[in-house]
């Protein structure tokens, strides 16, 4: 079988003839223009980014939105100007991979982004009616561009939004519920109707909503090896759900030695891989060593093949 069968075998717990691994070309990212943040200046949201250290991502620096009361008034960028999409009418024609829209800052972090992280939690507390009506909106608006994706041909919608600080989340799960999850819900729904899976990227740890998310159908789960227990996710939602990562970027990927990584990867394959359900990757897409991500590659050619694992 092709590695995109074998992708989706695995996502689907469907037989897969080995676990899919960082480097072997069975997806492929597609963004909206202006849908990845700048490394310097603003975005189409008017958000100010810039970059403090060399090998990480930008970061917002400046946040437009003051006062609770913007939240309401303040302008959207147009999901429907011209030349949005232009980039993903090239990349959907590349059948031989599974071809994913990407959904960047898509909800919390938009939020958080246009107001700065106090005021962000601040509202969400004070004034939950206000905050609420304004992630109706922003749900609105990346409906849209999943519908606009999901014209081009798309076959999944990936959703990034960090909820989770590293020992816990970064609110209340009740306050999650009554703000996010319905609105989360929607966007997950388009893609559903449509015959689309989902993925989700979320760092930070998301432990205490596990459970709403897979409720909601979310397919495959990008989160942060270090502050999760994936262990548990699997044993709990093995058979409905697919975790794509396992490999820590924050110490093993990042600062460990090409031994490190192997014994890592070893592991995760035989904790995260059975039945299917693990794509194998650093659980961040940061600068790491290449002989870090060789070592990663060879450690999966030699011990992902189901027909291995079943032996051990």
């Amino acid at each position: 079988m092709t590695a995109k069968q074998n992708l989706l075998r695995t996502i689907t717990h469907n037989y897969p003839d080995h676990v899919p691994y960082f480097g072997e070309g069975c997806i492929q990212f597609i963004d909206y223009k202006g849908g990845m943040p700048p490394e310097e200046g603003l975005d189409i949201w008017g958000v100010r980014w810039q970059k403090t250290e060399e090998d990480l991502r930008s970061y917002p620096a400046e946040h437009p939105i003051k006062t609770v009361i913007e939240l309401l008034s303040y302008p959207f960028p147009d999901p429907h100007q011209g030349g949005l999409f232009d980039e993903v009418k090239d990349g959907t024609a590349k059948a031989k991979r599974l071809v994913i829209g990407r959904h960047i800052t898509a909800l919390f972090e938009r939020y958080w982004s246009l107001c700065g992280m106090d005021n962000a939690l601040i509202w969400m507390l004070s004034n939950p009616e206000k905050v609420s009506l304004f992630f109706h909106s922003l749900a609105d608006w990346q409906i849209e561009i999943a519908k606009r994706y999901i014209s081009f041909g798309v076959e999944a919608g990936r959703i990034s939004d960090d909820y989770g600080s590293q020992c816990d989340l970064l609110m209340s799960p009740e306050l999650w519920r009554s703000i996010i999850r319905p609105e989360l819900s929607r966007i997950v729904n388009c893609y559903k109707k449509a015959g689309c899976l989902v993925f989700l990227h979320s760092c930070g740890n998301i432990m205490r909503i596990m459970e709403d998310l897979v409720e909601m159908g979310i397919d495959v789960f990008n989160i942060q090896t270090s502050a999760n227990d994936l262990i548990e996710i699997k044993i709990k939602y093995g058979s409905k759900i697919t975790l794509m990562g396992g490999l820590d970027t924050q110490n093993v990927m990042t600062r460990g030695t090409p031994d490190t990584v192997r014994h890592a990867a070893i592991r995760a394959i035989r904790q995260l891989g059975s039945d299917g359900g693990l794509i194998l990757e650093p659980d961040q897409k940061i600068t790491i060593p290449d002989e870090n991500l060789q070592a990663l590659i060879n450690t999966a050619k030699e011990y992902g093949t189901y027909s291995l694992l079943k032996k051990r």
